[in-house]
This record gives C-alpha cells, sequence and structure tokens, in this order.
C-alpha cells in the first residue's frame, strides 16, 4: 500500500513538473516572439517616419518600398510565431496573461492570411498612400494635388465651382484601384476563417472585442440620431447662406465637397462658414495673440496632462516630434519604450488646437501603456478606450471653464444671456467635431458588410450601396452623376480592411469617461450656465482611476478594463445626450427660423431666384451690433457719396459712366471665361499654405 501511494505522489510529482516544464515552454516561446515583433514594428515606424519627413528624397518610391518590406517581414514573423505557439493554444495554464496571450495568437488579425494574400493587403494599402501623397505642378489644369493641398482648399475656399473640382479630381484619381479593392474586400471573409471566425461580422467584432457590437451600435445610433439630424438641419441652412444653389430644394442632405474634408466626417474646418459668434471670433484671435499653434499648443496640452496627474510627455518625444510639416498631425509608434512622435503643423487655428489635445493625449497613452501592451493585441485588435481617452482631452480642452484658464475666452456669467450663448457655439464647435463621425463610422462597416453577405462584386452596384448608405446614415451626397468617382477609396482604414466598430464605441465612451471623472466635481462652480462642469482642476480627485486606466494599456479586453477600473459596465448614449441637451434647443431654435438672407459672400446661380423673405438670426452676433453699424455707415456714405456726384457731375454723365465702367467689366469677364473654360482650370498652388483662421 505505501509503494502505491509512493508512486502516486511520484507520478502527481512528475505531472506536475511535466505541466510547470511546458508552461514554462509556451512562455519562452511568447516572450521571445513579442521581443522579436516588438523590434520589427520598431523598424516599421522608423521607415514610416523617413517615408513621411523626407519629402526631399530624389527617389520617394525607395523609402516606400523599404517601408512595404518591414511591414510584410512583420506579417511573416507573426505567422511564424502562431504556428509555433499553435500547441499551446489548447491548454489553460496557471498564468492567465499567458493563456490571454495564446488566444490571441489564434486571433491575430490578418497577419494570419496566407503569405500571399496578405503582401498583397499590404502593396494595395501603400500604393493608395502613393496616390493620395502624389502632388504635380500646376501647369497644365485640371491639377494633381497632394492630399495636403485637397485638404487646404476643402477647409479654406467658398466658390463651389473650385471645391466640387478639387474633390472630385482628388476622389477620381483613385478609381484605377476599384478592381483590384474588389479582390481586397473579399479577403475579408478569407482573414475571418483563418481568425476562427464564421463570418465577417463576428470577426470584426472580435477584433474590435465587443461581441453583438454591430447590434448595440444601431442601437446607440437609433438614440442619437434625431439629434444628428437637427445638426445637418442646421447646417445645411447655414451652408445655403454661402451656396445659394442648396436653396433650390428643401432636402437637408449636404454634398461632400463643401464639409470641409475629404471624407466630410469632421466639419470643424468649416466653422467658420456657419458659426458667426463672437465667443468664436474672439477665440481665434486670442490664440493668434497667444501663438497658440505649433509647439506652443503641444505644450499647453502637456500642462494639462500634468495637471491630471498623467505627467508630463518625455523629453525624445520633443527632440524627435516635427511641428512644422502638415496637418492633421500623425502618430508614428515605436512599439518600444513608450516611444512614440508626432508629425503635425505650425498653424493657430480651432481644428489644430482640438486637434494637438488629442494627440498629446494618444502620446501618452502609448507612454503609460508601455509595460501592459502586447504587440499583437495593440496591431490587431481595435480599443474604444484608445479612441475615448484621446477624445476626452478635446473635451476638456474645449470646456468654458479650461478656456478661461487659458485666458482664451472671457467670463461673462454676470450677463447670462451672452454666457449661454458663448456654451451654445462652443458645444456646436464640439458637435462638428463629433457627431458626423458616428453616422460615417457605422456606415462604412454595415455597407462593407452588406456587400460581403450579399456577395457583391458589380462595382456599380457596389459604389450605389455605398451611396445610399451615406445618404441615408449620414445625410451627405457625392457627385450623382459621375460613375468614375469611388470616394471610399481614400479611406486607408475602409481599404485595409480595418473595423470602425471600436472608433464608434469610443466616440460615445468619451462622454461616459467625462461624466464619470466629474461626478465629484464642485457643483456650485457647474450649475447656472455649465451643464457639464470639466476644469481640470476638478478631476485631481477621480484622475487617479484614469491614469490607471491608461496604464493598463490593452493588457485585457477593453470591456473588462472598463469595469474594473472604471465601474462602466455598458455602453451608454445618455451621457452624451446630455452633453448635447442645450445644443439641441438650441438647434431647434434655429431650425424654426425662415430661409436666411444672404450674406455678401453668396455665390448666386444665374437660374436660381432670390430668396424673398429676411430671417432673424439667433446668435450672438445678433446682439453685437458693431458690424451691423460699420455696414451702415459705409452704406450712409456711399449713398451720401452717391448724391455729391449726382449733383456735381448731373445725371446723365454719372449713366455714362456706369455704361463704360459695366463694358470693361464684361470685356474683363470675357477674357477671363476664355482663359478659363472648365471648372478644372482653377491655378491652384501646390504649395504649403498656411491657413488663415
Amino acid at each position: 500500500m505505501t509503494n502505491i501511494l509512493s508512486l502516486s505522489v511520484i507520478a502527481a510529482v512528475c505531472v506536475v513538473v511535466a505541466g510547470n516544464a511546458e508552461e514554462e515552454g509556451a512562455n519562452t516561446h511568447v516572450l521571445l516572439g513579442e521581443f522579436d515583433l516588438d523590434d520589427q514594428c520598431h523598424r516599421i515606424g522608423e521607415t514610416e517616419w523617413t517615408f513621411l519627413t523626407r519629402s526631399d528624397h530624389p527617389d520617394t518610391s525607395v523609402l516606400q518600398q523599404s517601408k512595404i518590406q518591414e511591414e510584410q517581414t512583420y506579417g511573416d514573423k507573426a505567422r511564424s510565431l502562431a504556428e509555433e505557439v499553435a500547441p499551446y493554444m489548447e491548454q489553460q495554464f496557471g498564468d492567465p496573461k499567458l493563456n490571454d496571450k495564446l488566444l490571441i495568437f489564434s486571433t491575430a488579425g490578418d497577419v494570419l492570411l496566407d503569405k500571399e494574400y496578405y503582401e498583397k493587403e499590404v502593396l494595395f494599402s501603400n500604393s493608395l498612400q502613393q496616390i493620395a501623397r502624389e502632388c504635380r505642378n500646376c501647369t497644365k489644369p485640371p491639377c494633381q494635388l497632394a492630399v495636403l493641398d485637397v485638404q487646404h482648399v476643402l477647409a479654406t475656399s467658398k466658390e463651389p465651382e473650385k471645391l466640387l473640382c478639387t474633390w472630385t479630381e482628388y476622389q477620381r484619381r483613385f478609381s484605377s484601384k476599384i478592381d483590384e479593392y474588389l479582390e481586397i474586400l473579399q479577403l475579408a471573409k478569407v482573414a475571418a476563417e483563418a481568425n476562427g471566425a464564421e463570418e465577417v461580422e463576428t470577426y470584426w467584432e472580435q477584433q474590435s472585442e465587443f461581441y453583438g457590437g454591430y447590434t448595440k451600435a444601431l442601437f446607440l445610433w437609433k438614440s442619437i440620431e434625431p439629434l444628428y439630424q437637427k445638426l445637418c438641419t442646421f447646417m445645411s441652412k447655414q451652408l445655403s447662406r454661402h451656396y445659394i444653389f442648396l436653396r433650390s430644394t428643401n432636402d437637408t442632405v449636404i454634398p461632400a465637397h463643401l464639409l470641409g474634408t475629404v471624407a466630410g466626417n469632421d466639419w470643424t474646418y468649416i466653422a467658420d462658414h456657419v458659426l458667426h459668434s463672437r465667443t468664436y471670433r474672439d477665440m481665434l484671435s486670442l490664440m493668434r495673440k497667444k501663438v497658440l499653434g505649433g509647439m506652443n499648443v503641444y505644450k499647453t496640452a502637456e500642462n494639462m496632462l500634468a495637471k491630471l496627474g498623467l505627467g508630463r510627455l518625455p523629453p525624445k518625444f520633443w527632440e524627435q516630434s516635427s511641428f512644422n510639416s502638415s496637418c492633421p498631425a500623425r502618430v508614428v509608434n515605436y512599439c518600444k519604450n513608450g516611444e512614440a512622435r508626432v508629425l503635425t503643423c505650425n498653424i493657430t487655428g480651432w481644428a489644430e488646437y482640438v486637434d494637438a489635445y488629442e494627440t498629446a493625449m494618444r502620446i501618452k497613452h502609448i507612454q503609460l501603456a508601455e509595460e501592459n501592451t502586447f504587440i499583437l493585441r495593440d496591431n490587431s485588435h481595435y480599443s474604444a478606450i484608445y479612441e475615448a481617452v484621446t477624445g476626452l482631452s478635446a473635451l476638456l480642452a474645449t470646456s468654458p471653464e479650461y478656456l478661461q484658464e487659458l485666458g482664451l475666452l472671457k467670463s461673462n456669467h454676470k450677463q447670462k444671456k451672452s454666457a449661454q450663448l458663448s456654451r451654445a457655439s462652443l458645444l456646436l464647435l464640439v458637435a462638428l467635431r463629433t457627431l458626423p463621425k458616428l453616422p460615417y463610422y457605422l456606415a462604412a462597416d454595415l455597407w462593407r458588410l452588406e456587400a460581403l453577405s450579399g456577395n457583391l462584386t458589380n462595382i456599380t452596384d457596389l459604389n450605389a450601396l455605398w451611396r445610399r448608405y451615406r445618404t441615408d446614415m449620414q445625410m451627405i451626397s457625392v457627385p450623382s452623376g459621375d460613375e468614375t468617382i469611388f470616394d471610399f477609396l481614400s479611406d486607408p482604414y475602409i481599404t485595409s480592411n480595418k473595423p470602425y466598430l471600436g472608433k464608434f464605441c469610443g466616440l460615445i465612451l468619451q462622454f461616459q469617461l467625462l461624466q464619470r471623472l466629474t461626478e465629484g466635481a464642485d457643483v456650485e462652480r457647474c450649475e447656472g450656465d455649465s451643464d457639464v462642469c470639466t476644469s481640470s482642476e476638478d478631476l485631481n480627485d477621480s484622475s487617479l482611476a484614469f491614469g490607471t486606466l491608461l496604464q493598463s494599456g490593452k493588457s485585457r479586453k477593453w470591456p473588462d478594463l472598463l469595469a474594473e477600473v472604471l465601474g462602466i459596465n455598458d455602453l451608454d448614449s445618455g451621457p452624451l445626450l446630455q452633453y448635447f441637451q442645450k445644443l439641441e434647443s438650441y438647434l431647434e431654435e434655429l431650425g424654426r427660423l425662415e430661409p436666411i438672407k444672404p450674406s455678401r459672400h453668396v455665390v448666386r446661380s444665374t437660374s436660381t431666384p432670390l430668396p424673398t423673405s429676411d430671417a432673424e438670426i439667433l446668435y450672438e452676433s445678433s446682439n453685437d451690433t458693431d458690424s451691423a453699424v460699420n455696414s451702415t455707415k459705409a452704406s450712409v456714405k456711399q449713398n451720401s457719396d452717391s448724391s455729391e456726384q449726382q449733383s456735381k457731375y448731373g445725371t446723365g454723365t454719372i449713366v455714362l459712366f456706369a455704361c463704360g465702367a459695366l463694358t470693361a467689366v464684361v470685356v474683363v469677364v470675357g477674357i477671363v471665361m476664355v482663359r478659363h473654360q472648365c471648372l478644372g482650370k482653377y491655378h491652384i498652388y501646390s504649395q504649403a499654405t498656411t491657413r488663415e483662421s
């Protein structure tokens, strides 16, 4: 009996030893593989930075080829490592982190595609990136502008023909890639199978770490959609002040080329087209006086991070980043030691201000999560937290309390009406940046899922389905008569078969984070004109939990981290709707107004009659009579001068002068029309241009 017990103990010990040895072997494989992938990711970062910053290189294709090779090598290493650890994947070890990492190897994303398919994806993505960067001199129209020059025109011009020409010519350059994209889109099915998913929808929810995510996203969108529709109605009415052709119909669907960006999902860049308040004008003026652009605005954002208890950005970031390049900002992650750089511009403006705060928080997130981010999860899983914390930074930076702290917003608590309108203006600025992205992200995913589930391979049908989704969900239209425009090809997320679900969830989650961080704020300071108090000073008590959330990185699935660190167990649109509650009533009032009288910037069409009624403008500028007084003075002076000239020269002489002037104008216009025969012949200089605020 004793011998039997001894043998049993020995056998148990052997099993434990064998189990420990197997776990140790699995751990060794994973750790060595992780180091190898980190090194490869670092090399990708280096080649990407060189490609983005060496525009003076005689042959940029050489730089891009180096980048492509490093990206393909990363795929080879990840695929090889997944095969090596495959024998361990079905086992459960004592280390939960090891089990989690092994699970990620089986859901590592598109890198699990066969080598041929993965390299095809990489080549396709880089070829589109090169098309976007192409820049040719505009000696022979139509001009071929690089994406940065296109962005400048879309953000600053108010000439509808020029905007349409620029937008369509840019989108048309991608059309040669449409057949290849149909093949790339079908690879999403192959990738789903390689990751153990039965269909692409399940695969994308798996990569977004949110099972049942699309059902939940549609439910959330339905609760937000009424607010968005009111915003679109407001935008359509305000844009009709500048573009008279929008008044020919009561439709609130807005042409994509009028919205300030290539994708039309961030309307911040045309804020000056639709928001004419003193608050906005004064903030821009003060930003210019304080030179809040380039490195300066990033230093200001760093100060906010420090006040939140998150610490300052590392010295290496300031030494190696480029603050005199192009916008919007590009972050390059080096995957080691929390190292990341930014490539951005030295422009002072509202969009650039918000972009800087979001980017600074993104850099800080990378830095803090250094020890808790597994490379495969970081590169193939799309965390809503990553999107939410960057958006939260922008919400804090655009709150009235914080703007007053920076000296960009004057305190006007004694004038209740003025304070309310200032708050409404700030809410509108946040809405212009945030709300249009929600339907765009969801439409981009649902459109592709429907095309894949229905085996849609006809180019015309695929494009028509995309346009229907944009019209129905985003209330945006593209030129309907031009079948050579496939505007989805200019979106790198779409063309890389990446889901937008994580970004959609992150946009909603940022308002939940804001609510959680401000729950303990000083109520007295927040009541009255501000419905949400977001001063950075009030967040000190909650910043510890927020810092823990950032430090956790992508160590676990984002819903689990939220529940454990902040007690948030589900996505909820309530905080977002509460945040915009006052804006909604503001837009409702604007929506009840009569058609707006054309401004002096309006572009008239000879075939479209002018509106016959005026309208009251519910803006802060309605109380600001300075511009009206100046305009009236100018008008009175002009009439007075005209009367004096009549009495001095006589009516007949005045008529002759007028006819002569009119003839001269007609001649000049004729010359110009002969010289510029089509819309594509605008002489747009393809140079780095500083955008006026």
